[in-house]
Formats: structure tokens, sequence, C-alpha cells
């Protein structure tokens, strides 16, 4: 694929730093529709707001945004080929809800190789430091995979098992953190080895909707996972 000056930006900027923002990917409504879809799901209907984990399994209309062209344009160029989708997680992140640990998305999946491996993270609606927005280190992803531990804590409510209880170790003054606080329909790329995590949801009444996609290049291997049970699928109709 011949790619255009501002591609090319992109994936120089995405290869350099390990993730990418791009602004205003998706419409308001695209995101609006896809909230509205899962307030039928019953972790919001049970008001437990756990994530959704692969959402998509049980209701395909999660997938209308993973076979967006535009998507596949990017993450294409980023991967170096044809895409497969891996996984999805809705999150609701209604206050109160602990953020995630620092970690690397690569240590979960165990793709092989690593590049070939991407997520994509939309923020469904404003996202700041107070409802509970990514923090990301810039370059981390270049120093391979960190060591790991496993916290002794109480289950969070609202979140992700794993999300508070393992760790990526790691000395934290090696590295700038940035917070990344989004609008409506921003898209984050992040490369599967750089270290990400997420700040509590210490608003008092601001949810942090977002939705999570990842892919894998075509015939990359991976883990499934005993909890997601990933399966590639098609993102292509």
């Amino acid at each position: 694929m011949r790619l255009g000056l501002s591609e090319e930006t992109q994936l120089d900027d995405f290869t350099k730093q390990g993730f990418l923002v791009i602004k205003s990917f998706f419409s308001r409504e695209e995101c609006e529709s896809l909230r509205e879809i899962s307030r039928d799901h019953e972790s919001y209907k049970l008001k437990t707001f756990l994530p959704l984990m692969n959402p998509h399994k049980e209701d395909p209309r999660f997938l209308t945004l993973l076979r967006k062209e535009k998507l596949h344009k990017v993450l294409e160029s980023f991967v170096g080929g044809k895409i497969r989708g891996l996984q999805t997680q809705f999150f609701y992140c209604h206050p109160g809800t602990s953020g995630f640990a620092w970690h690397q998305d690569n240590f979960y999946v165990q793709a092989e190789p690593a590049n070939c491996f991407i997520s994509a993270w939309l923020a469904l609606e404003k996202v700041t430091k107070e409802n509970g927005c990514l923090k990301i280190c810039p370059k981390s992803h270049l120093s391979g995979l960190f060591p790991v531990i496993e916290k002794a804590i109480n289950f969070p409510e609202g979140q992700d098992p794993n999300g508070a209880r393992l760790e990526s170790v790691f000395n934290v003054e090696d590295y700038e953190v940035i917070p990344i606080e989004l609008e409506v329909g921003d898209l984050v790329i992040i490369h599967s080895q750089v270290l990400h995590a997420s700040f509590d949801n210490a608003s008092k009444d601001k949810t942090r909707n977002a939705f999570l996609m990842t892919f894998v290049k075509e015939g990359t291997l991976y883990r499934q996972g005993f909890t997601a049970k990933r399966e590639d699928f098609n993102v292509y109709q």
C-alpha cells in the first residue's frame, strides 16, 4: 500500500511513540449508537457496570465500527497487511470505578510477532483525568515486555478483575507519562507493547464510556486466553 504524506507521518509517529491519537475519527452519532446498544445488556440493566467482554459475539451490532474501511486503512498500514478482528470490550466506567494498572497488552495476548497485534481505543464521551482517561509511557514499546506481578486486592467494582490484579513492573521515572484526554469520537491506536494504564473515575457524576477493538495481522499467532476466549474473525464483510 502506498501511503500519502499525512499517513506516512501517522505511521512514523506511531512507530516512534508506540501510540497515536486520531481526533474525531468516528462521529458523535456513531459513538452514541454504541452507548445505546450497551444499555440493552445485563451489565447495564443490573447496574453492575462490569465491562462487556467480547460483546460482538452475542450482539453483532458491536461489529459496525470494526467493519469501517477507513479504520482498516489505518490499521493495515501499521501492521503491514490485512487484518483480522480479535477482541472487543465495552467499558461503562461509572463514577468510582478503579483504573487499570500499568500493563502491556501483549503480556495477555502473546502475539507473535508483537508488531502484528494492535488496539484501537475509542472515546464514546468526553474523557479526562477526572473520569478515568488513559495514561501512556511513550517509547516504552521499544523495551520489550516487562515483568508482571500479581497484587493481593479485592475485586474492583465495575472493572475487569485483571485490570487491577496484574501490574507491569518498571521504573516510572525512566519514562514520560502522558494523560490522554479525549473528545467524543477520538481514537487512540495502541502498540501491543507500549505501557499504559488509566486513572480511577474520581468524578461524582461522570461516566467514561469507551470501546476497545483489537486486531491482528492475518496469520499472526496469539494466546486465546481463559477469560477472553479470543477468536480472530473477518472484519471485511
